[in-house]
């Protein structure tokens, strides 16, 4: 029997919670309402995602994303960020702060089923039709915006 993949979900609204239980199916998930609480159970675990939930506080998610890429943490795992805004800066915004990639609410139990399946697929090197062309797009993107962060100019 294949051990289940460990999720963390940090900063999840109380109301909110429920909407994660879909998850258990493929799954140990862990709801981490503080930081300190998050980073613990991430050393603790080493889980294979972290949903940030930045729905309440799109500022406070961000920064706990972007703590995680810069703290000396094993960095195996993937950063889902579920966000308020579809639009194309806050997806952008995201990816920039260190999200793997980003979920807009509102979205239905089974489009996040979806996506977090889409994301474990992919950290475990199988491909997932869905998600293909996405991850593509975000390891170029990802690769331009460290390109222009060390200075380098990018053509094209």
């Amino acid at each position: 029997m294949k051990d289940q993949p460990t999720i963390v979900v940090f900063d999840a609204d109380e109301r909110c919670v429920d909407q994660f239980n879909i998850l258990r199916r493929d799954a140990e998930v862990l709801v981490s309402p503080s930081l300190q609480n998050a980073l613990g159970t991430i050393q603790e675990k080493h889980p294979a995602l972290v949903i940030a939930d930045g729905s309440r506080d799109w500022g406070h998610a961000g920064r706990f994303v972007h703590a995680l890429r810069t703290l000396p943490l094993e960095r195996s795992f993937r950063i889902l960020l579920i966000v308020d805004s579809c639009d194309a800066l806050t997806h952008r915004s995201g990816l920039h702060a260190g999200a793997d990639t980003t979920l807009c609410r509102p979205f239905t139990p089974e489009q996040l089923l979806k996506t977090v399946r889409c994301i474990l697929d992919a950290a475990s090197e199988r491909q997932c039709h869905a998600c293909g062309p996405i991850q593509g797009a975000l390891r170029w993107m990802r690769r331009r915006m460290n390109g222009l962060r060390s200075g380098n100019q990018l053509v094209g």
